[in-house]
């Protein structure tokens, strides 16, 4: 079957083909975050769904890009879907990883999806405990506006890393833990590895912190920045949310080191703004507050 046929879910998070034994093939995204047996994601060009065995490993040694066959019965843990109960799993070749997709939500819809989240910090770096033989989870927010679950595997080589600190972008698969119905909640980002956790350098903001200020910030409406140096050129400003995605693009020439941008049709919440110029590009956030 279709991977998306298979993890369909009802009003209360339940898979529609639970207890459905079958055939499925597709990529693998990650590596194997079981010890002894099978914990790995798969996904063909409709989704995404977790292949697991407790003890048995068929002769597989779990490789990300390997194209495999697995052949199970779909089955759900604490609200994640996942090919239990296997019959047979073998690599039939190879293939190239998709990027991941922005997002500002984990839901079903992020479930065994890779998803990259942007311009995030640890809300308690205390949380960050790899002494937990088992994995841990952190708390982490966008802003003050979105909140997410982060799962540090102790398969993977972040998981004997130190917290990250300052503003980091983070790339990992969904999951869900909810270990209570209606499975609607505990949707989480996991981590393949230390090269998806990408820390903002103190270099990178030191130069946005001293290129440019916007104010009002929070405001609405028109904004003014006004840039460190009065220097006479044209700039590129750029505008996006925090998923990406580009709301406004425009050029205009510094008078006496000013520059101003019209929010006035964007939503309420954190967006980005990008200045580029010939001797600079910079970065830095205003909060839009209709």
């Amino acid at each position: 079957y279709p991977i998306a046929i298979l993890t369909a879910v009802d009003s209360n998070g339940v898979a529609d083909s639970s207890g459905v034994r079958c055939s499925v093939s597709g990529l693998v995204y990650g590596g194997n975050l079981r010890a002894a047996g099978l914990q790995f994601t798969i996904h063909d060009q409709t989704g995404g769904i977790g292949v697991f065995s407790s003890s048995a490993d068929f002769g597989y040694s779990v490789e990300e890009g390997d194209s495999v066959v697995v052949v199970g019965v779909v089955a759900q843990f604490n609200g994640f879907t996942q090919m239990e109960s296997l019959d047979t799993v073998y690599e039939a070749g190879t293939g190239m990883l998709p990027q991941p997709v922005n997002t500002v939500v984990l839901d079903e819809s992020t479930e065994s999806e890779l998803v990259r989240i942007n311009n995030v910090s640890l809300i308690s770096p205390v949380q960050w405990n790899n002494s937990n033989p088992s994995g841990f989870s952190v708390d982490i927010r966008q802003g003050m506006i979105n909140f997410f679950s982060m799962r540090i595997d102790e398969q993977t080589d972040l998981f004997s890393q130190n917290a990250p600190t300052g503003t980091f972008d983070v790339i990992g698969l969904g999951g869900q833990f909810d270990n209570s119905p209606p499975f609607t909640e505990g949707y989480q980002i996991t981590p393949r590895s230390s090269a998806d956790v990408i820390l903002h350098t103190a270099a990178e903001e030191l130069v946005s912190q001293k290129a440019f200020a916007v104010y009002p910030n929070p405001g609405s409406g028109i904004f003014h920045i006004r840039l460190k140096e009065q220097t006479k050129e044209t700039f590129t400003l750029r505008v996006a949310d925090l998923a990406g995605r580009v709301m406004l693009k425009s050029s205009q020439a510094s008078d006496a080191g000013y520059l101003q941008i019209n929010l006035s049709d964007a939503a309420e919440g954190l967006y980005l703004i990008e200045i580029t110029g010939k001797s600079f590009t910079a970065k830095s956030r205003v909060n839009v507050m209709n």
